[in-house]
């Protein structure tokens, strides 16, 4: 009788380490199933063309097309804040008279037709970011959270800042090429059929960020 119980304690102690063993066991595959997981590559789509330098006042806006995009997810924007004088004058910045003010923006998305013209918004303002007075530069704006069309659209940004009446409160880098279409609102008068956007010759020289 004693030796049939001590079977059954043993056999009961056993299946107890055994148990608490697969348990761990299932644990750390767990884990290492959550930690193979492979990074996703991001690439780059740049505007590209001829260099040069714009300002805009409160409430007026700029936006460029993008086409071709490749698949994936749009991470964020790149745009070049307050770089006219420096990509001249290099470490004499200072002793150019500047007067730059804080500034704040508003990302904006449109749709885009098959004519390569404005379509309905998709993101008006809800994703924001400052700049400072001082920077000079490329500037990362993250745009995740914006769902956008497939393929092709129009991004750009409004200035939602006071900003001075008749010299520039900040420059941002334009591009000049045959490729991209872009539109501007103009504090001073409506665009055509009585909309605010009119063509801008010039389009914002800006680096998409896409996660694949």
């Amino acid at each position: 009788m004693r030796k049939t119980l001590l079977l059954l304690m043993l056999f009961s102690f056993c299946s107890t380490v055994l148990f608490a063993q697969n348990k761990n066991d299932e644990t750390t595959l767990d884990e290492l199933i959550i930690n193979s997981k492979t990074k996703k590559k991001l690439k780059k789509l740049k505007v590209k063309g001829f260099p040069f330098y714009s300002y805009y006042s409160q409430n007026e806006s700029i936006v460029t097309g993008i086409n071709n995009l490749p698949k994936g997810k749009v991470k964020s924007v790149i745009f070049n804040f307050n770089n006219r004088y420096t990509r001249f004058v290099g470490q004499n910045f200072d002793q150019v008279n500047t007067s730059y003010l804080d500034m704040e923006f508003g990302i904006l998305v449109y749709e885009m037709n098959d004519k390569y013209q404005l379509g309905n918004i998709v993101s008006n303002c809800e994703v924001k970011f400052s700049v400072s007075k001082d920077h000079k530069g490329d500037f990362k704006v993250d745009v995740s959270e914006i769902d956008f069309p497939e393929g092709h659209f129009f991004i750009g940004f409004k200035v939602l800042s006071e900003t001075y009446k008749s010299d520039a409160s900040f420059y941002v880098m334009l591009c000049d090429n045959d490729e991209n279409v872009s539109y501007r609102t103009h504090k001073n008068y409506k665009g055509a059929n009585g909309n605010d956007f009119n063509l801008e010759e010039g389009h914002l020289k800006m680096t998409l960020e896409i996660e694949q």
